[in-house]
């Protein structure tokens, strides 16, 4: 990756040209800091990015129903 100033003469960008120039030299992020979906190689496609964060906000979704106080009342409809 090379850094290549976009932010030049617009005030107040500074600090995004200088964070995008220190990301291009540092490498890689630290994969704990990275949200869950993109811990993994990333899908190559539009289609497979959408299925892929579909899936993840489904599980999220899944998670909150089953921790909800409802969940094992109402489950047993399903």
């Amino acid at each position: 990756v090379v850094w290549t100033p976009g932010h030049e003469g617009l005030v107040g960008n500074e600090r995004a040209d200088e964070e995008a120039r220190k990301a291009s030299e540092e490498g890689s992020s630290r994969e704990r800091l990275l949200p869950k979906y993109i811990r993994k190689p990333l899908p190559h496609s539009q289609a497979a990015v959408k299925a892929a964060y579909r899936k993840e906000l489904l599980e999220r979704a899944k998670g909150q129903w089953r921790k909800s106080r409802r969940f094992d009342r109402l489950n047993r409809y399903d």
